[in-house]
């Protein structure tokens, strides 16, 4: 057997998962796990058996899944990770731990994941990147990250220091407004950083200048005024598109016969070459410049519709 799936109705774990030594892929997603088990996985109860202490994952005993390579405990009910509630899990590459209650990660949590490439922790409670949840060593090839929608409102120097592998992070939609120089340090190979739906008013050069090897970034739905004068030097190969929250009203209303002016405010480095489409799809004349602006004269009922604005270079496209 290679993969196994169950939705909705587990409230506990106990062991007969130990008889699946061949699992490579488990899904619990949408159980209602409050924690996941004591030792040993003994077998998947139906809800209404006595829950476990909500102490948190007390541990997912891997002696019975020595070729697990996928766990998916998504949208279910535990509050933190102990020390030690993974180990053994040798062989897993991705965990997915997204849309739970987890306001807490213990500094040994991780211990013997050697293997693991993937983990998200999106949608949980917790408040803070502590590096502590990444002592020397415990996930040397961890390539993704993803802590999106936890309501964490600052990052601390050096909090991804020991992830020296990472080479994709997601920061989207914690309520950041600043990041400090050191944010990122240690994340050398760092290729891809997701800073979108934030509360950054201007473009975190500074910690965005020690990764050399930034490639691609958002930082689109963030309240930044302009973009070009922050990047310069940044190490990166330039920043797509990104609009302002409020770039243009969402409706005109132009007298018959009058003109009226359609800009883009779209900032980006190099800066975007801009195109215009119009109601029907069609590319309106004056578009595919740099900071490009349609006019529309005469304008009459043909006119109406919706006008739709493209901004592209060499980074990506909005």
């Amino acid at each position: 057997m290679s993969a196994a799936r169950s939705v909705g109705q587990i409230a506990r774990l106990s062991g007969e998962l130990r008889r699946l030594p061949s699992q490579t892929e488990l899904d619990l997603s949408q159980n209602r796990l409050p924690a996941c088990p004591p030792p040993a996985w003994p077998h998947l109860s139906p809800a209404g058996l006595p829950r476990l202490p909500p102490a948190g994952l007390a541990s997912l005993a891997p002696a019975g899944l020595p070729r697990l390579l996928t766990l998916y405990l998504e949208e279910n009910r535990p509050e933190e990770l102990p020390a030690g509630c993974l180990r053994g899990l040798a062989a897993l590459e991705e965990l997915y731990l997204n849309h739970n209650r987890l306001v807490s990660i213990a500094s040994s949590a991780f211990t013997g994941l050697a293997r693991l490439l993937r983990l998200h922790l999106n949608a949980n409670r917790l408040r803070a990147v502590d590096p502590g949840w990444f002592p020397p060593l415990p996930l040397p090839r961890l390539e993704i990250l993803m802590l999106g929608e936890n309501p964490i409102a600052r990052l601390e120097a050096g909090g991804f220091r020991p992830l020296g592998w990472l080479q994709s992070l997601g920061l989207a939609g914690l309520g950041l407004r600043d990041l400090p120089a050191e944010a990122f340090q240690g994340l050398a190979e760092l290729e891809s950083l997701s800073l979108f739906r934030n509360r950054l008013a201007r473009v975190p050069a500074p910690a965005l200048r020690r990764l050399p090897q930034l490639r691609f970034r958002d930082l689109n739905e963030n309240p930044i005024g302009e973009l070009r004068e922050g990047l310069q030097g940044s190490g990166s190969r330039g920043c797509p598109p990104a609009f302002p929250p409020r770039g243009w009203p969402e409706r005109l209303e132009v007298a018959p016969g009058g003109s009226v002016t359609l800009s883009c405010p779209a900032s980006a480095e190099p800066p975007p070459e801009i195109s215009w489409l119009g109601p029907a799809g069609e590319r309106l004349a004056g578009s595919g410049q740099a900071g490009g602006a349609v006019e529309l004269v005469g304008v009459g009922p043909a006119h109406a519709g919706q006008y739709t604005c493209v901004a592209r270079n060499e980074a990506g496209s909005a």
